[in-house]
């Protein structure tokens, strides 16, 4: 019995379907090694040239810039990211999701809500996979007020 060739086209939507879920996986590793304020890690889900906008604050610029907003936070601070609407167009792709953050106390045993906004995303294949070269954070948050503390 003879086997028929897969068309070129199910490969094409099986690549995509792949590189969604490598993107929604990096998505996971970003809110994931910031909130466990691995910034190490977290700087590693970056471009080298990478960029985080967050309306309100002063853009975070490079691998160093990534590092000391992480250690800042230091583990006070818990990612939700869901409804991701990706497109992928060879080696960049675009993401745009949902975002939900709580503060939490430094004993992890209590949160406060921070905020809600959108994440829009502009990603590039690597060597090493996918990586964020700019995140643009979109948020409901008066940045002129103190953050909520967890525990209080």
């Amino acid at each position: 019995m003879a086997v028929a060739p897969v068309p070129d086209a199910v490969f094409a939507q099986l690549r995509d379907l792949i590189d969604k879920a490598e993107i929604r996986e990096l998505t996971a590793r970003y809110n994931k090694t910031f909130d466990d304020c691995d910034a190490e890690a977290y700087a590693d889900t970056w471009t080298e040239d990478g960029v985080m906008v967050l309306d309100g604050v002063e853009d975070h610029r490079g691998r160093e810039a990534f590092i000391r907003d992480c250690l800042n936070w230091a583990g006070r601070i818990v990612h939700t990211t869901t409804d991701p609407m990706i497109v992928v167009n060879g080696d960049e792709a675009t993401q745009w999701c949902t975002v939900i953050s709580y503060t939490r106390s430094t004993d992890r045993r209590d949160n406060a809500f921070l905020l809600t906004g959108t994440y829009h995303d502009t990603l590039v294949r690597t060597a090493d996979g996918w990586k964020f070269k700019v995140r643009r954070a979109t948020t409901d948050r008066n940045w002129e007020a103190p953050p909520p503390e967890a525990g209080s």
